[in-house]
């Protein structure tokens, strides 16, 4: 075959491949294309669902780089006063974990603070020996409110803190059961929830940071008084009880423990 023939086939060819291709086209437009279409339909109402359900993850990354700037400022005014000489690079398996931690408490001052002042902590060279590994993972376990009344709580593990327990004695078996554990009064003022002072109390227990003694009391009864006499525990003791059973309080008490007052002095005040 001449040079024009083998060019005339080879034209012929494309020709027929770029029809091939129109037609597979047609085909895709006339068959496959309105069956995606309606697929497409169906999977957008799932689509729809998921981006609601993630809608907090897309604040969340959203809201990290300013949360980093944010935590920035913070150990600025922080570290403010402190020689840059006595300024050093923090542990890494503090320092990072704490980062992280950070960019989830774009919602709440009181967290970003306690990771800030266990960042600043960790980068002075008199400090650092101070911070506990554990701080980092026990900030991640506090809610907003439990942050709260850390604070409220006397920064001394000789100091300590009434709380009552609400029981019920039964007459007929001579035993008694717990309607309310560990109430104390010191949330009302500073938390927003303060009708869940039993978790918090007792996650703060949980935590070492606290211990709970409901084997020892405080010897002034006036203390324990005005928690008998609370709205909270006035709302249980007016319920009417079975023929001879009766209401009663045990008394008891709560401190900070040891690991719980470095924890206090370094991540809530920043001592």
């Amino acid at each position: 075959m001449g040079e024009r023939g083998e060019q005339a086939a080879i034209m012929d060819d494309n020709s027929k491949s770029e029809g091939k291709k129109s037609i597979a086209m047609a085909v895709y437009t006339d068959v496959l294309h309105p069956a995606m279409t309606s697929v497409g339909n169906i999977l957008a109402l799932p689509f729809q669902a998921i981006d609601a359900a993630l809608s907090s993850a897309k604040l969340w990354v959203a809201e990290k780089q300013y949360n980093f700037e944010r935590t920035r400022q913070l150990l600025a005014e922080k570290l403010n006063d402190v020689p840059p000489e006595e300024i050093v690079p923090p542990e890494n398996y503090i320092a990072v974990p704490a980062l992280q931690q950070i960019s989830y408490c774009f919602d709440s001052d009181d967290l970003r603070n306690l990771y800030a002042n266990l960042l600043a902590a960790s980068m002075q060279s008199n400090k650092k020996q101070e911070v506990h590994p554990a701080f980092v993972d026990i900030i991640k376990q506090l809610t907003p409110d439990e942050a709260k009344l850390l604070k409220a709580i006397p920064a001394n593990s000789d100091s300590y803190t009434p709380v009552i327990d609400l029981i019920v004695r039964h007459l007929k078996t001579k035993g008694f059961s717990v309607i309310y554990y560990h109430y104390s009064d010191i949330a009302n003022k500073v938390c927003d929830c303060p009708h869940n002072i039993c978790s918090y109390l007792e996650n703060l227990d949980r935590l070492k940071l606290i211990e709970i003694d409901m084997e020892t009391f405080i010897i002034n009864e006036d203390l324990y008084n005005g928690l008998k006499s609370s709205p909270v525990i006035q709302e249980f003791t007016q319920q009417p009880l079975p023929d001879g059973d009766s209401y009663d309080f045990r008394k008891g008490c709560f401190r900070l423990t040891s690991f719980g007052l470095s924890f206090v002095n370094l991540c809530i005040w920043g001592k």
